[in-house]
């Protein structure tokens, strides 16, 4: 294939304060095989020294690629940042990277491989990933391919889209050109962009582990900083809760884009339930026991599924119960990332 035949894509860089790590995900950046390719080092107005490291390295770059330096007036926010580096890059596919992280060398070529193998129809690739720690030792591979269930939007959706590595994640630009901007508020925007791939096209699933994908303490998913201090648990349950909200709130945003035919209705009517699960869910997160119970007393019952309802009140008035459960499924307090990898 000539280079004429090749559309151009963007290597887009996320960074926030990861001075730390910023210049092997850069390394990892300039290191792509895939051309014509333009490169977005894109700074959410970190407060260290992150983005001077990458203009540093930017200076020095004498490869082929593209380089186009970004860096936010004020802090945008995931959200906000995704819409900016639409703003800003002209790829017809957009790989997604991360600051702390690290993308092999052939991440764009095989993503441009795959998509390229689909007619160019797939909106969403993704890989797997290698775990690796703050030092950069390699701690087991992560795979998690689409479940059998993908084709079906309202599990899909009412699941929030799982199996999508948010950090291996590539998508067309063709979700941003038919249901606009991302809410900017928005944290768990590799929830929101597979489920506009699957309203419009499909996902693809590379099973190879084309990122090094850095665990510490300031992942979004990570509980680590809060073990054994139940008051931190709560208000960073509470915000992650939240956050799924955003996400359900999203697909209901893009649903209205589409022909809402019958299965599309179903799936609508079943998100405004789940919303509502969530929002009872969010309010019991108070540490005070009798705001726990004001709430459930003060909760419109009908808009509650009835074993959720049950389920929710015994877990937050009667933890005990429920971590007993819990730990007869063997699931009470196991990390998502460490209880999935290949080791």
């Amino acid at each position: 294939m000539t280079t004429q035949e090749k559309p151009l894509i963007t290597f887009a860089l996320f960074a926030y304060n990861q001075e730390r790590f910023i210049r092997e995900a850069l390394e990892g950046a300039f290191s792509q095989t895939y051309s014509p390719l333009e490169i977005i080092l894109s700074d959410d107005c970190s407060q260290d020294r992150t983005f001077e490291i990458m203009q540093e390295m930017a200076a020095n770059y004498e490869g082929p690629h593209t380089i186009i330096l970004n860096h936010n007036e004020k802090n945008l926010g995931i959200g906000g940042h995704v819409n900016r580096i639409m703003e800003i890059s002209k790829g017809e596919l957009i790989v997604g990277a991360a600051g702390d992280d690290v993308s092999l060398p052939e991440r764009t070529q095989k993503t441009f491989t795959v998509w390229n193998q689909s007619n160019r129809k797939s909106m969403s690739i993704y890989t797997d990933v290698t775990i690796i720690d703050e030092a950069g030792k390699q701690r087991g591979i992560f795979s998690s391919p689409l479940p059998h269930f993908y084709r079906n939007l309202n599990k899909m959706a009412l699941n929030l889209c799982p199996g999508v590595i948010g950090a291996s994640h590539a998508w067309h630009r063709k979700i941003f050109t038919t249901f606009g901007n991302l809410n900017e508020s928005l944290v768990f925007e590799d929830r929101a962009l597979p489920f506009r791939s699957l309203l419009i096209g499909n996902i693809i699933h590379i099973n190879v582990p084309l990122v090094k994908y850095r665990r510490h303490k300031n992942n979004i998913t990570s509980s680590k900083s809060v073990d054994n201090n139940i008051k931190l648990y709560h208000t960073r349950f509470k915000k992650i809760i939240d956050e799924k909200i955003k996400v359900l709130e999203s697909y209901l945003s893009d649903l209205k884009i589409i022909n809402l035919n019958g299965e599309l209705i179903e799936i609508n009517n079943a998100l405004l339930i789940h919303i509502n699960c969530l929002r009872f869910q969010s309010v019991l997160m108070d540490n005070n026991f009798f705001n726990r119970v004001r709430v459930i007393l003060s909760t419109n019952k009908s808009e509650i599924p009835g074993a959720f309802l049950i389920k929710t009140i015994v877990k937050y008035l009667i933890p005990g119960i429920y971590n007993f459960y819990l730990s007869i499924r063997n699931d009470s307090n196991n990390d998502f990332w460490e209880s999935k990898m290949i080791n």
